[in-house]
């Protein structure tokens, strides 16, 4: 996403088919202020608050999950997040309108509240997509109200992959939990402490397809630099 609003899409190598349209369907018209990624389709929200998707609509068991098609075509919009197979927005009047993989044919209102000011989401480890919200006051909120411990501190950055949150507190502080409670505790917590305070965290787990899945976690300190650290499985040694 450029300075002016453009959206740019490339492949990694030069022998990438564009099979489900994700470089040939970007608009070519508007000016976007936000682009979010799934697994075969992308959203785009402009500003004036509309979105459009490009990409497929994933086929589950379910049938055809309506990730492009089910996007909305009217209303206005503040906020987008997006999981492999589903994505949300956020209306201008508070409402979290989710649409593709479990939501149904039609998109689906999962939170209406005016505090609500940014999404994050992604694919549980059921397998199916949840939304967390971060509240005017820092608190969060998730569809399947998870991690209540962890959402009783105030927050001015968080993020969640597959059964995992993580949050930058109002002091700086990163934390994490995950859905039962436990600390993450195989993350280097002594290093990541010494280089607090933190504006900015991320957290992300690849789909390995095996159970040894590691999990990768990023922040940005007050002074703008980048570190990042990677678990060396779910009960490896942590490096950087």
């Amino acid at each position: 996403l450029s300075d002016s609003g453009q959206i740019g899409c490339w492949a990694l190598r030069d022998t990438y088919t564009d099979t489900y349209g994700l470089l040939s369907g970007v608009p070519t018209t508007g000016t976007f202020k936000q682009v979010v990624v799934g697994e075969n389709h992308i959203c785009a929200l402009s500003i004036e608050g509309t979105v459009s998707c490009w990409g497929i609509n994933d086929g589950s068991s379910w049938g055809d999950d309506g990730q492009v098609t089910d996007a909305p075509t009217s209303g206005t919009y503040t906020a987008l997040a997006a999981s492999d197979m589903a994505t949300c927005a956020l209306s201008s009047n508070g409402q979290v309108n989710c649409w593709g993989e479990m939501y149904g044919n039609d998109n689906r209102i999962v939170a209406t509240d005016s505090t609500i000011q940014t999404l994050t989401m992604d694919d549980s480890n059921v397998n199916y997509p949840d939304v967390c919200m971060r509240h005017t006051n820092g608190t969060i909120s998730c569809g399947k109200s998870r991690i209540p411990e962890l959402v009783q501190n105030t927050f001015m950055d968080f993020d969640i992959s597959r059964s995992w949150l993580c949050g930058i507190t109002t002091e700086g502080q990163a934390i994490c939990s995950d859905h039962k409670n436990n600390a993450h505790t195989y993350l280097p917590w002594n290093e990541i402490d010494a280089n607090a305070p933190y504006s900015k965290i991320a957290i992300w787990t690849p789909d390995t397809g095996n159970s040894n899945k590691k999990t990768n976690l990023c922040t940005v300190d007050t002074n703008h630099r980048l570190r990042c650290w990677e678990t060396g499985g779910d009960y490896g040694t942590a490096y950087v």
